[in-house]
């Protein structure tokens, strides 16, 4: 029979190993090292970690943990930058007894850093970015020394003080500590106390009060940037009314000098507001606004929050009163639960910056909230640290470090297991655990509404580093697969991968994920340390063709995986030096190697003859340029070479290399592998290859039946 030609041209599946070599189609590929399959069915190098600057002499951590970035208006010098700086974050165990937060910008580049506590060293860092500012917790339950953090940059007016630059403060948002209401109070403590001049009118131009004839008792507030206010300190002294008095009311306050936060209150360079409010003495009833207070030097004290005018402050020596007092005939009607969605006394807590044995092991933020889950804290109104790992406290709209202890949910209570990541996307909370997956509709305003839509098992993650967001989803991996969401659902994506292949592959304790926006790939590490598989090893999964590829990543011992104008970065230690690195495409250099699938030409049981193999590649930058083709036949792996290694030509042009057999191989069915070689012709080369198509040479042995067993 006559000799014919079959071509592959077309190797637009990518990577299928579910199926037998031999049964899957000729656009596919059975195995490979270093492909990719995106470019019109091209074969071509994968991606691959490139050195992208060096931000530490010596660093520790702990892998898959630890690395963040962000966008500012500011560098970290403190300068108005055009366009924008990208600041760095990542976490170094290597200073001592304690682990500390650096922050790099590509910028200067300014480095700021301190200690997360006194005395824990091996923090496993949680972020979260909102509103301009950066937070932190040590997700490790056990580190009890170490505190949650709040930086970002911060220009406004504290009375006569201008506060301009980057603060790192301990998230905490502490009420006033000491409060005297009386008629003449002194000014109390610097930074800590607020005091209030009360007294009472009988009428004003003839005009009777409505408040009860009653006694009225008293509290103060601070407030902090993003209009987040404190709870309430209740303050010493009562004031009685009688006779439908009207109630005067006034605010002292003595300024804290030290307004870098080392004084009486450590959050004085967010303090931008003062509160006072009233109830009838010994009740249970809402606290009413009297006096809502500007802390800028050019504004001062009104009647509520709806007044647009202000009292101005005079000011003494850093004491600092209204210039007028103020006059409520009738009691008002905006309270403290209106502002701020609770009530003062039924909250614990507020803040998790206040106690180091706070902490949350994952956040995210969504629909105008900041959502922390598996906390360390208080439950409801009581003060007693309590570890909650089925726990998701949510924030206040608008609100993204207050964390009324009352403002919760729980999924799966008692279940033997916790809360490994929760993440957002389009109204959705997704909330992973070891064992499952939960989805919540968070699309409603209120708690009330919000529902558990989907409950996926199976579909849970080991580490908070398997999972990662993404503008338009989510994308997470575990020991049964690669699983997406997006608007039209949860998609499992590996139906082309065997199980018993990506199950081999995964470490889940240990799995990083990441994604590539601008290509639109996923990236799975089956684990970022040694382990029983291939280190280093990882799967990309290319979300225009829908294929997977898979390559070796180096280094590998890596923190998480983070997203940053649209680039995918991470970090690594390189020979003690912490290093950042971003994913660039087309770079991969461990030794390319493509196999086809086991071929029988269309015709079981029929032995062929092939002669030659013809391949139209490309190759740049190349170290080493040879080609290796090796066979098996019948199933057999490749490893018989198919004629000499062939030298190629370092070009940007396509080009053809010829392989021929020294004598035609009889066969049922053949495989070839092609990989890139040293000038030796055995040793693996790290040359970068595109592939065309190959085409094989081949004949039909007329009557040549294979008999069957």
């Amino acid at each position: 029979m006559a000799k014919k030609v079959l071509t592959y041209s077309d190797f637009k599946k990518g990577l299928v190993t579910y199926k037998n070599a031999r049964d899957i189609t000729k656009d596919s590929l059975p195995d490979g090292n270093g492909n990719m399959f995106d470019e019109g069915g091209q074969i071509r190098p994968m991606g691959s970690l490139v050195l992208s600057g060096d931000v530490s002499t010596a660093a520790a951590f702990n892998k898959g943990y630890g690395a963040f970035a962000f966008r500012s208006d500011y560098s970290l010098g403190g300068v108005a930058t055009a366009g924008g700086v990208t600041i760095f974050a990542y976490i170094d165990d290597d200073v001592g007894s304690t682990s500390k937060l650096f922050l790099v910008d590509d910028v200067t580049p300014t480095t700021i850093s301190w200690d997360l506590g006194a005395s824990n060293v091996g923090a496993n860092a949680s972020f979260y970015y909102v509103d301009g500012a950066l937070r932190v917790s040590d997700s490790v339950i056990g580190n009890t020394a170490n505190y949650v953090w709040w930086f970002g940059y911060v220009s406004h007016e504290y009375f006569d003080h201008t506060i301009s630059g980057w603060k790192n403060l301990k998230n905490d948002l502490p009420a006033p500590t000491a409060s005297v209401a009386s008629d003449n109070p002194a000014y109390g403590s610097a930074g800590v106390s607020i005091s209030l001049v009360v007294s009472q009118t009988t009428t004003d131009g003839g005009e009777k009060g409505a408040w009860e004839d009653e006694t009225y008792e008293f509290a103060v507030s601070w407030v902090y940037l993003g209009d987040q206010e404190s709870k309430l300190f209740t303050s010493t002294g009562t004031l009685a009314m009688n006779n439908k008095q009207q109630m005067i009311v006034n605010m002292r306050i003595k300024e804290d000098s030290a307004v870098d936060g080392s004084g009486g209150n450590t959050n004085t360079p967010r303090l931008i507001g003062a509160r006072a409010y009233t109830r009838l003495s010994g009740t249970d009833d809402n606290w009413m606004l009297i006096i809502d207070a500007n802390l800028d030097d050019g504004a001062g004290i009104r009647n509520s929050i709806y007044n647009p005018t202000y009292t101005a402050w005079t000011e003494s020596t850093g004491d600092w009163t209204g210039v007028a007092n103020i006059q409520h005939k009738a009691p008002p009607a905006l309270d403290y639960e209106i502002l701020n969605g609770h009530r003062s006394g039924d909250v614990g807590r507020l803040a998790f910056g206040g106690n180091s044995a706070y902490n949350w092991k994952t956040a995210t933020t969504g629909r105008g909230r900041a959502w922390v889950a598996n906390v360390n804290y208080v439950k409801d109104q009581y003060n007693a640290t309590t570890a909650m790992n089925d726990r998701i406290l949510f924030s206040a709209v608008g609100k993204y470090d207050l964390f009324p202890s009352n403002y919760w949910l729980d999924l799966g209570i008692n279940d033997g297991d916790e809360i490994i990541k929760i993440a957002y996307n389009n109204s959705n909370l997704f909330v992973w655990k070891e064992s499952v997956l939960y989805v919540v509709d968070i699309s409603g305003q209120s708690q009330d509404t919000w529902k558990i839509k989907q409950t996926l098992t199976g579909m849970g993650v080991a580490s908070p580093s398997s999972v990662i967001d993404f503008e338009d989803g989510i994308a997470w991996a575990n020991e049964t697969g690669c699983f997406l969401y997006t608007e039209k659902g949860v998609e499992r994506l590996t139906m082309d991968i065997s199980l018993s292949e990506w199950s081999a592959f995964v470490e889940p304790a240990n799995c990083v994920i990441g994604y590539i926006p601008v290509e639109r790939q996923i990236i799975v590490l089956g684990s970022h340390t040694t382990y029983s598989g291939t280190d280093g090893e990882v799967y990309v999964y290319d979300r225009n063709t829908e294929t997977w590829s898979k390559g070796i990543m180096s280094p590998y011992g890596i923190t998480n995986m983070f997203i940053q104008d649209n680039l995918l970065y991470t970090q690594a230690i390189d020979s003690g030096v912490l290093k950042t690195y971003k994913w660039v495409s087309g770079t991969h250099t461990n030794n390319q190697t493509i196999f086809t699938k086991d071929e029988d030409f269309g015709q079981v049981g029929i032995f062929k003859k092939v002669y030659s193999v013809i391949v139209t590649y490309k190759m740049t930058n190349s170290t080493y340029d040879y080609l290796r083709l090796q066979y098996g036949t019948d199933g057999a792996s490749p490893s018989s070479n198919f004629g000499s290694p062939t030298q190629l030509t370092d070009d940007s042009d396509w080009r053809r290399v010829v392989f021929t057999a020294t004598s035609p191989i009889k066969s049922q069915s053949i495989r070839f592998k092609l990989s890139t070689t040293q000038s030796n012709g055995t040793t693996a080369s790290n040359s970068p290859l595109w592939i065309n198509d190959i085409s094989i040479e081949y004949r039909m042995l007329s009557g040549a039946i294979i008999d069957a067993p």
